[in-house]
C-alpha cells in the first residue's frame, strides 16, 4: 500500500491541491515524526494562505529533520515571500551548508546579502525537475522537494545487526539499538521492532556464551 505522503505528492504535482492537502494531513497523523510529512503539509497550508498553521509545521519539520537542506530551503522561500529577509537569509545559508547541491539556496542568499542594497528581490524559483538533487516549485512559488520513502535504511541495517546477536551479542545489542533509534528519528516505526529484536537475540547470545564458558571451566582438568 502506498504511503499517504507519496499519494499527496502525486496529487500536488497534478495540481489537485485540496486533495493533496488532505493527504499530507493524513501523512502527519500517521507518521508524526516524519519531517518531510510536516514540510509538505506546511507548503500546502502556505499555498492556502494559512500561515499560522504553516509556520507551526515548518517548525516541526526543522525540529524533526535538522540535517535536511530541503526543509531549510523551503522555509527560506516562505520567509522570503513574507518579507522576513534576515530570517530568510539565515535559512538559505543553512540549507546550502547542509546540502551544497542546493544552488538556488546559495544564489538566494547571495542576492539577499548583496543584491538590491541587501533588500532582496523576489523569492527564488527553482527550475529543477523531479530529481533527488533539486526542489520542484509549486504554484505558490514554494519549492516542493521530491517525495521520499518513509522507511529508512537504518532499520535494515539494524535488523542485520540484531540477527548477529546470537553469534556476536555485543555487536547485535549495540548495533541494533543504535540503528533502531536512528530509524525512529526518521519516522520509521520499524525502529521499535529492531530494538526489541536486538535485545532478545543478544540476550540469547550472552546466555549461550555464558553457558559455553561454564562448560569449558567445568571440563578443565583440576591441577
Amino acid at each position: 500500500m502506498r504511503a499517504p505522503i507519496e499519494i499527496g505528492y502525486e496529487l500536488w504535482q497534478q495540481g489537485r491541491r485540496v486533495e493533496a492537502l488532505r493527504m499530507f494531513e493524513r501523512a502527519v497523523s500517521e507518521t508524526p515524526r516524519e519531517g518531510r510529512a510536516h514540510l509538505y503539509l506546511a507548503i500546502a497550508l502556505a499555498n492556502q494562505g494559512d500561515t499560522a498553521r504553516a509556520e507551526k509545521h515548518f517548525a516541526q519539520a526543522i525540529a524533526l529533520s535538522p540535517r535536511d537542506g530541503f526543509v531549510f530551503y523551503n522555509w527560506g522561500v516562505y520567509l522570503h515571500q513574507q518579507g522576513r529577509l534576515q530570517e530568510a537569509l539565515r535559512a538559505y545559508q543553512t540549507a546550502y551548508t547542509l546540502d551544497p547541491r542546493l544552488a538556488a539556496a546559495y544564489t538566494a542568499a547571495r542576492s539577499l546579502q548583496g543584491g538590491a542594497g541587501g533588500q532582496g528581490g523576489a523569492p527564488p524559483v527553482a527550475s529543477g525537475q523531479l530529481a533527488t538533487s533539486h526542489p520542484t516549485v509549486s504554484s505558490s512559488g514554494i519549492p516542493l522537494p521530491p517525495a521520499t520513502p518513509t522507511r529508512s535504511s537504518f532499520a535494515t541495517v539494524g535488523y542485520i545487526c540484531a540477527i548477529l546477536g546470537p553469534c556476536i551479542p555485543l555487536l547485535g545489542l549495540i548495533g541494533g539499538i543504535t540503528f533502531g533509534a536512528l530509524a525512529l528519528s526518521q519516522g520509521d516505526r520499524r525502529g521499535v521492532s529492531v530494538i526489541i529484536l536486538s535485545v532478545l537475540l543478544s540476550s540469547i547470545g550472552f546466555l549461550c556464551w555464558g553457558t559455553l564458558s561454564s562448560l569449558a571451566e567445568s571440563s578443565s582438568p583440576i591441577p
